[in-house]
């Protein structure tokens, strides 16, 4: 996997272990970078949805996620001194972006320095890495077949029933 990035993330290093793959390209340079650390935020990673939340605040992550859905991932102390806590919901989350993680911010989404939020405490460095990288390769490709193709083909001579020429 390529990555493209103005920053540093804790599992950029395994590109030398794995290889640059020019096929597979993470580009972080797409949306706003994360940069202020609200008490409740919700992240989306490769297909799973994750909230964190000061441990104290347990009213807002009730009002975000339904709690008998939310499973308990671990427990720390941020930067801060503030206790935190990360939460994995049980329910596949909504796609809203095709990149591999976001946090979804007053409808625009943004992407976290995965090291900055802590997210090592969820997943380490290699499963992160692994997780981005089958997520980048398994992206369905997107075909669009709009009417205005089909007219298109049908007056170069193909036929919807035989498929062929005229």
């Amino acid at each position: 996997m390529r990555i493209i990035s103005k920053f540093k993330d804790h599992y950029d290093y395994l590109v030398g272990k794995y290889g640059i793959d020019p096929i597979k390209v993470l580009d972080r340079t797409k949306g706003e970078l994360f940069s202020y650390k609200p008490l409740t935020f919700s992240l989306f990673f490769c297909g799973e949805s994750f909230l964190n939340t000061c441990k104290a605040d347990k009213k807002n992550y009730y009002n975000i996620f339904n709690p008998n859905n939310l499973e308990l991932v671990c427990e720390y102390i941020d930067d801060n001194g503030v206790e935190r806590v990360w939460f994995k919901s049980k329910e596949k989350p909504k796609v809203i972006h095709d990149f591999p993680y976001y946090i979804y911010e007053r409808t625009e989404f943004v992407i976290p320095n995965l090291k900055d939020i802590k997210f090592n405490m969820v997943y380490d460095s290699e499963t992160t890495f692994l997780k981005i990288q089958e997520y980048i390769s398994y992206k369905e490709p997107e075909i669009s077949l709009k009417p205005e193709d089909m007219n298109r083909f049908e007056s170069k001579g193909f036929s919807k029933k035989t498929s062929f020429r005229k």
